[in-house]
């Protein structure tokens, strides 16, 4: 995936370009095909070595909420995203760095 992150008033926005496990290899549409049951992703905030959140999507962008930006300490966290399969659960993760101030 190539995981994006874009600072927000008081928070976060996430958003990725998905990418196919299944018949990918095709170039004639604007976007590969899905290749799963369903288009779902798990997402997990990393902070200190801990999750601190995670989270279950069904697009490909997520905002922060206030609760939890209020919740994390000032420093870096870890943003991670992987595309779940129906047959084989969550695949790879990417991982972006973003310092919160």
């Amino acid at each position: 995936m190539h995981l994006r992150a874009v600072s927000q008033a008081g928070g976060l926005a996430l958003s990725w370009v998905r990418r196919t496990r299944i018949d990918g290899d095709a170039w004639e549409g604007l976007e590969v095909p899905l290749g799963e049951e369903s288009e779902s992703y798990l997402l997990r905030i990393f902070q200190a070595g801990q999750i601190r959140h995670q989270e279950v999507l069904g697009t490909p962008y997520w905002e922060m909420p206030a609760a939890l930006r209020a919740a994390l300490s000032p420093g870096a966290i870890q943003a991670e995203v992987a595309h779940i399969s129906a047959v084989s659960g969550p695949g790879y993760g990417a991982r972006l760095t973003v310092q919160m101030a």
